[in-house]
């Protein structure tokens, strides 16, 4: 929908423009428009736009030693395949580059990119020029065909593996032996050592062992009844042996006034 004028080349004589024509195919609409003071004509032109003239396909290689394959197709009916010619650059992942030409396109064109085991990321660029069947002349550049090949078992790079953490283990201390050493004897004179005080009244200290025995209740509580069962027989025979002086005493007593009693009445007689 543009509106371009055309330029003049007053050497030849003539008028012309370059339209860009998109990148979809298609018909392209092109409307002449000549003015002068003494005239006006319009022409309107219809032109089929195409594509590329040559497609790529990619075969990629996951076998070492096969290499991957780009294949082309061509357009016949738009290209004169007696002057197609495509040149070409393939850059390889170790920043190397390789040239080509292909020129014969009477069998099915295929070209081979080096197979690097390690993987990385290859660019092919290609272009095409050559005539069209009326005799025109062409050229065109190819999308750009990229892409990443991974690495091959046993060529990537090696795999940091995470370190194990080793959880200390505590090992029991081994036992302390004591190993005796026994040294040669000597006869030495022993001097009597005197023997230590006896306090009578000293305090028996009773060791942790004998402090930490448990308590046998029933033992206590046994000697507990059997102490106040003597108490109580113990009581009973002095309460009796008590009773018994008493009485006698009562007796004696009474024995003796009245051995008194009659006495006085012997002496009263």
């Amino acid at each position: 929908q543009n509106v371009t004028p055309l330029l003049k080349d007053t050497a030849a004589g003539s008028f012309q423009q370059v339209f860009y024509a998109g990148s979809d195919d298609g018909v392209l609409e092109i409307k002449l428009v000549v003015k002068s003071p003494t005239f006006e004509r319009s022409r309107t032109h219809a032109i089929n736009i195409y594509g590329n003239p040559v497609q790529s396909d990619l075969e990629m290689s996951f076998v070492e030693n096969v290499p991957h394959k780009v294949h082309l197709r061509v357009t016949e009916d738009i290209v004169d395949l007696d002057s197609l010619k495509v040149t070409g650059e393939i850059k390889y992942p170790d920043q190397t580059s390789q040239f080509l030409v292909l020129e014969n396109w009477q069998q099915p064109v295929s070209f081979e990119v080096r197979h690097y085991p390690e993987g990385g990321r290859y660019q092919v660029l290609l272009s095409a020029e050559g005539k069209t069947p009326t005799g025109r002349a062409f050229a065109s550049e190819l999308p750009p065909l990229e892409f990443e090949a991974e690495a091959l078992p046993g060529y990537g790079p090696p795999v940091e593996e995470e370190p194990v953490v080793e959880v200390p283990v505590q090992e029991p201390e081994p036992e302390a032996v004591e190993l005796e050493v026994t040294e040669p004897e000597q006869q030495v004179e022993e001097e009597p050592t005197p023997k230590p005080e006896t306090n009578d009244d000293a305090t028996t200290m009773q060791s942790p062992e004998q402090a930490e025995e448990p308590i046998n209740w029933t033992l206590w509580l046994s000697v507990g009844f059997g102490a106040n069962l003597l108490l109580i027989l113990l009581g009973w025979f002095v309460w009796r042996t008590i009773k018994k002086r008493s009485h006698a005493s009562t007796e004696a007593l009474a024995q003796e006034l009245f051995d008194e009693n009659e006495s006085e009445e012997a002496r009263s007689e």
